[in-house]
């Protein structure tokens, strides 16, 4: 491998930014109505449709990026990431319920589950969380796998997972596997493989960038014009035209080398707040009541107006989450409560430890 064990990659850590970005523009275009009443044919038809096609990439991308991370990272479980997590999950659906307790009306709270708050993995509100948990359990064992596997093994599996799992599916149009497009667990799983096989295989040093641009470019376009024409069966995450172009960008971004230290702090703190925008613009109050058809008149503006509007829309919006989550990445930083909560990974090495020697001494 190209990384030393547990050397950070900023380039990675600058495609987490980028993802999460594509994931806003994603949203303004579905939820906040950006593509509504876009007369077909014209120019921002088009721009719909290309956005889509690129933006669709965000969750194969997080997933692959999870993968890449462990290949450099210590195969171990540890509780503490899933406890963070979730106390982070708490921590901006208070925020957010605050604001609209006290400033907004409440009438939003009719049919608000308050136990919302204590089951973020369970409640349904957030599917990428729920999603992601699961990941956290599976991952160590799958990195391991990776790592432990013959190279060969590792490229088999792969190949043959791409055909399985992303191409004959969407050609056939069929819900084999239960993948459910992509919004599930297990397809979360088949994504950070894909993206620990990339990291062992060190492609970005075997490889110059110009095949990752040439299949980008590909498969943008096919997206694109299958799209445009009515047909979404290449727009969903276990689209192989998705998953090729998320594949290509964790390349490209891969080979990105931030040397400066004001860069690399830069860019660690985006890429640490950046799954905060999504939990943060995403609430429940926040989606149905904000993001709700927002820019559903910008289809009445001109060409480059209404491009430049949902980059804008989708940038105010990074950034506006990222300032509030600065709070708890701040509280994070001064507690020093992600090293505090390290104690619950010795503890559950301690006791696995124990339980392992207990069973083994009672099969002798």
């Amino acid at each position: 491998m190209g990384k030393a064990k547990g050397e950070r990659n900023y380039g990675v850590d600058l495609l987490r930014v980028v993802a999460m970005y594509f994931v806003v523009v994603l949203h303004i275009l579905n939820q906040g109505g950006a593509s509504i009443g876009v007369a077909e044919g014209t120019i921002q038809f088009h721009t719909v449709h290309v956005l889509r096609g690129a933006t669709y990439s965000a969750v194969d991308i997080f997933a692959l990026i999870s993968g890449y991370v462990a290949m450099v990272s210590p195969g171990r479980f540890r509780p503490s990431k899933i406890v963070t997590l979730w106390i982070r999950v708490v921590f901006c659906m208070l925020i957010v319920t605050g604001v609209f307790w006290f400033f907004t009306d409440r009438t939003v709270f009719a049919d608000w589950s308050w136990g919302t708050f204590f089951t973020p993995f369970y409640s349904g509100t957030y599917w990428y969380i729920t999603a992601y948990f699961g990941l956290l359990l599976a991952a160590p064992i799958l990195s391991e796998g990776v790592k432990r596997a013959r190279a060969e093994t590792v490229a088999a599996i792969c190949i043959l997972g791409f055909f399985v799992f992303s191409l004959v599916p969407t050609v056939l149009e069929s819900s084999a596997f239960n993948l459910v497009s992509g919004y599930s667990m297990v397809w979360l799983c088949i994504m950070f493989v894909f993206g620990a096989a990339y990291a062992r295989a060190d492609i970005s040093r075997r490889f110059g960038p110009l095949p990752a641009i040439v299949l980008m470019a590909i498969s943008l376009f096919v997206t694109w014009f299958t799209t445009s024409r009515g047909d979404k069966t290449f727009l969903k995450y276990t689209s192989p035209t998705v998953v090729i172009f998320a594949v290509c960008l964790l390349d490209l971004f891969a080979r990105i080398k931030v040397t400066s230290k004001a860069g690399r702090v830069i860019v660690g703190f985006f890429a640490e707040t950046s799954l905060s925008v999504y939990i943060l613009h995403v609430h429940p109050f926040v989606w149905n009541q904000w993001m709700l058809r927002f820019a559903s008149y910008y289809h009445m503006m001109r060409a480059l107006q209404f491009f430049s509007s949902i980059i804008v829309s989708a940038l105010t919006i990074y950034v506006a989450c990222t300032a509030v989550d600065s709070v708890r990445y701040t509280l994070f930083a001064v507690t020093k409560l992600p090293k505090r909560l390290a104690v619950l990974d010795r503890l559950t090495d301690r006791f696995s430890a124990w339980l392992c020697r207990r069973l083994k001494a009672k099969t002798r």
